[in-house]
Parts: C-alpha cells; sequence; structure tokens
C-alpha cells in the first residue's frame, strides 16, 4: 500500500499551503461543478437545516482542463502519486463493477464497466477536515460532514485513523465505520440504487467530531465510481416505477444544484 501512503503523504502537502498558494489552483468558478482543482473550506451544503460543512478537497476528474496540478514547487511530487493511486482505484473501481454485475446475475456482468467505458463520470477527491480544538469553534449543530448519499453506482473511500466517519444501516440508525488501516470503504450510490430497484441502497453516511478528536485534522481519498454522464437510468433487476427517465447527467447536475445553491 506504498501508493496510498504516499497519497495521504501529498494529500497532507497540498492542504498545508497557505490559503493563498491554495487559491491559485480553485475551480475557475465555484459553479463548474465536478471538474479539476480546489474546494474552499465551508463551500459545500449538504443539508441546508444545519451550518455548512468544516472541510476542504481537491478534485480530479478526467475529461475536464487539467491545467490546475499544484505546481512542482509547490508540491514536489504531488501529480505523479495521485496519478498513481488513481490508476490503481480506477483498476479496483472495475473489479468491483464486475463483483456486483455477478451478485446481481446480470446476463452481461461486465455492464456496469461498460456503462463507465469513456470514465466522464470518475471523480477523484482528496479531503482534508481542518483539526478543531474546542466545541466554541462550531456552530450549533455544524459537523465535518452532514448525512448525505453519493451520486452514482459506487465510492470508494480510505481514510486516516482520526475516525468520525458513520454510516447508516437498514434499520436506520447511523454506526461508527472504524478506521481499519490498509482497507478501503465501499458504499452504493443513488443511480446504482434506483437501477437496481434499491436491492442495493445508497448509504446514507455524515462525518462527526468527537471530544477524543479535537485538535486532529481527518483527511480521506475517494473515488467516486460513477457511469459515464450520458448513461440512461435502466433497469438491472426490479422495476424503475416511479422514476422520470434521466440521464446520469441529468441526476448529477440536480444533485449539485442542491449541494452549492
Amino acid at each position: 500500500m506504498f501508493q496510498l501512503k504516499d497519497a495521504f503523504c501529498h494529500s497532507s502537502n497540498f492542504f498545508d499551503l497557505s490559503s493563498d498558494k491554495k487559491s491559485k489552483y480553485i475551480y475557475p468558478t465555484l459553479e463548474n461543478k465536478g471538474g479539476f482543482g480546489y474546494v474552499p473550506a465551508e463551500h459545500e451544503h449538504f443539508n441546508h437545516d444545519k451550518p455548512v460543512d468544516i472541510k476542504e478537497a481537491f478534485d480530479i476528474s478526467p475529461g475536464v482542463d487539467q491545467s490546475r496540478w499544484p505546481s512542482e514547487e509547490d508540491v514536489p511530487g504531488f501529480h505523479r502519486s495521485m496519478k498513481s493511486l488513481i490508476d490503481q482505484m480506477t483498476t479496483l473501481a472495475h473489479r468491483l463493477y464486475y463483483l456486483v454485475g455477478i451478485g446481481l446475475d446480470l446476463p452481461d456482468p461486465n455492464h456496469l464497466s461498460r456503462a463507465s467505458f469513456k470514465g466522464d463520470g470518475m471523480l477523484f477527491r482528496i479531503l482534508n477536515y481542518p483539526k478543531v480544538d474546542h466545541l466554541s469553534m462550531l456552530k450549533p449543530g455544524q459537523v465535518r460532514c452532514t448525512g448525505h448519499t453519493d451520486y452514482g453506482f459506487l465510492t470508494i473511500l480510505y481514510q486516516d485513523d482520526c475516525g468520525g466517519l458513520e454510516v447508516m444501516n437498514r434499520e436506520g440508525e447511523y454506526v461508527e465505520a472504524i478506521p481499519l488501516k490498509g482497507t478501503a470503504l465501499v458504499n452504493v450510490g443513488d443511480f446504482l440504487s434506483m437501477c437496481t430497484g434499491e436491492k442495493l441502497k445508497s448509504t446514507m453516511h455524515q462525518v462527526l467530531i468527537s471530544e477524543e478528536n479535537f485538535g486532529r485534522r481527518r483527511q480521506s481519498i475517494v473515488m467516486f465510481c460513477d457511469p459515464d454522464g450520458d448513461f440512461a437510468l435502466e433497469p438491472l433487476c426490479g422495476n424503475l416505477e416511479g422514476l422520470q427517465p434521466l440521464t446520469f447527467n441529468q441526476w448529477r447536475n440536480k444533485r449539485y444544484a442542491q449541494t452549492y445553491r
């Protein structure tokens, strides 16, 4: 897992840059969602009944302008490290797609891979949750990341040992996703849930701040394994009763509008 350890190191080096340096790599406009570049802290908002999330991110998406890689002067080795891990996680994504295809008894177990052939729906993201030293730094009800589901097929997540991530079980209760060194957590996203008639249900999750983690940052590395933008909602099992026909791009843009309004 050298690539993973190396990527966490370079992620930390990027987020440790000054705000002025990080701002050089911000999205050209923060309305350009799902693109390539830096997303500042307190910008994303999954639950508008609560304060904004306490996190910052750097997004890397294929098929878009990639001119905002952090320079070798600012973060030596960042490009090489992230590209290596992206290649590995993409391979893992297609292995998971195949296993899901077998589990759903699809005529073609590679169907989800074919739906993601162009790769323009994939999004790699590094996340930094800045340290919180005491409760007085928080607004009432503010957490690191409010409860939400992801948009696409699957999400692969690596997290450090800080903790705080919780996932909702089928009984509607949040349970702690305890960090296990060297392991990946896999969540189901909305689009796969819809395509399977919720046989595979999208995973509600959140990131909290506990007193034992005061004074510690939290980092995670995520691959959103999503279909190509023009992939249309289709019944993989069950039916689509009550759902409007739409492509993944249409669904993702709807979710972006809710998150960034």
